[in-house]
């Protein structure tokens, strides 16, 4: 069997390999373009057998293949990934994103030196950036560690524009194409050229938006938002974060901005969690707001879809919680009046007002119940809620009987029992 036919049996023989390397990119892509709020469609490919035949022997004219491990040096597209960029501009931010989180092999951008389809173009034809890149920091044992994949990035028109130009100049089924027909694809090249002028023009104009009237159309560019403002990484999904601010009446992106600036960020949590706690804490503690109304807007996060009486109660209890603590952490001489997650709110207690180490430590489980129930996901058994509002409903009464001041206790007293506790009754 000659070397290129070793080559097609083993090729054929590991297809879903390939397949499967340029899947698993792909996915690392998709949620690193998430994290960071930018727009596009990321698919995946492994090149078809079929298709590989008369290009290998095209090669092999000039390379002389004599292993099959020189074929698979040479042919560094058989696993890809493309990325569709809604807005041209971002193809420069996903090379900032690639170079962060993988090796780049090789970066080549079009067009420049490209072939020509034989006659005289009046635009300039593909515009995108192809990377050859590895995964980073893989064990020698791992089946993807040194595999190569070919990444394409550029606008969804140029894509589109791109794949009638390969099928139709590159790969004609009915003879050599006409030059009418060159002209014609040159044409949709200028058009969409024009379209990705109109396309950056409309991210400026949204941006533009933005900041007129502080309002999202959706949680992407509450993303891009917020990255924009702290570049960090770990935001997390803002879906939820993004249904607050649209549906809770006296929320902004000023407060948004406020918490960007002042909030101590706990390690453990995305930035959209922590957003979301300060967001409600504002709503709910220090505006005064009933529980209801956030009630009313959980159910676009699926909570009332698979909520329960114990949940909604445990959701009560821990704003009762979180009410007992600011209104302690008021009392503290070191008080500064910045929003404190949960995390470092016990942490301050536990030094200022002895709360002890395995309380401290339940209420911080509570804290992932509480997330949980938040995101629509009670992964929890009704017996389950029912202990954990117990301890809650415990702890509130204990950290009450520990504020000395009869006054503010009776004031925290009344809020709990009226705002997050009216079910049944509350005593000290």
């Amino acid at each position: 069997m000659s070397t290129i036919g070793e080559f097609l049996t083993y090729y054929k023989g590991n297809y879903s390999f390939y397949k499967e390397l340029a899947q698993e990119l792909a996915e690392q892509c998709e949620s690193l373009l998430k994290i960071r709020g930018i727009k596009a469609i990321v698919s995946s490919r492994a090149k078809k057998p079929d298709s590989l035949n008369a290009k290998i022997i095209k090669l092999d004219r000039k390379e002389r293949f004599r292993r099959i491990e020189d074929i698979t040096k040479k042919l560094t597209d058989l696993s890809g990934v493309r990325i569709a960029v809604y807005f041209p501009e971002d193809r420069k931010k996903i090379e900032s994103i690639l170079d962060e989180n993988f090796n780049i092999i090789r970066k080549r951008n079009f067009p420049a030196g490209k072939h020509s389809p034989g006659f005289e173009k009046r635009f300039s034809g593909y515009w995108a950036t192809h990377f050859l890149v590895k995964f980073k920091d893989l064990e020698k044992s791992h089946p993807f560690y040194n595999k190569i994949v070919e990444i394409q990035v550029a606008s969804v028109l140029m894509h589109a524009w791109a794949e009638i130009e390969h099928d139709l100049v590159y790969k004609p089924l009915n003879g050599k194409i006409s030059k009418e027909e060159l002209s014609i694809i040159d044409e949709l090249n200028g058009l969409m050229l024009c379209g990705e002028i109109a396309l950056e023009r409309l991210k400026k104009a949204m941006d533009q938006r933005i900041q007129r009237t502080k309002t999202f159309n959706d949680d992407s560019e509450l993303t891009s938002y917020i990255f924009e403002r702290v570049g960090a990484d770990n935001i997390g999904d803002t879906k939820i974060l993004s249904i607050l601010l649209s549906e809770l009446p006296g929320l902004e992106i000023s407060d948004i901005q406020n918490y960007l600036d002042n909030t101590l960020f706990d390690k453990t949590k995305s930035i959209a969690a922590q957003l979301t706690d300060a967001l409600l804490f504002d709503y709910l503690i220090l505006k005064n707001n009933e529980i209801e109304k956030v009630f009313e807007v959980f159910k676009y996060t699926g909570i009332y879809e698979i909520g329960s009486r114990q949940a909604y109660k445990f959701l009560r209890l821990w704003f009762g919680l979180e009410l007992t603590f600011f209104n302690i952490n008021k009392t503290l001489e070191d008080y500064d009046n910045k929003y404190m997650g949960i995390f470092q709110t016990t942490e301050k207690l536990k030094e200022k007002i002895s709360l002890k180490p395995s309380r401290a430590e339940r209420i911080l489980e509570a804290s992932h119940i509480r997330d949980s129930l938040l995101e629509g996901r009670n992964l929890y058994s009704e017996e389950l809620l029912r202990k954990k509002n117990e301890e809650l409903y415990s702890d509130i009464k204990k950290l009450l009987r520990e504020i000395e001041d009869e006054e503010l206790k009776d004031k925290i007293y009344r809020s709990v029992r009226t705002n997050f506790y009216n079910e049944e009754p509350f005593t000290i």
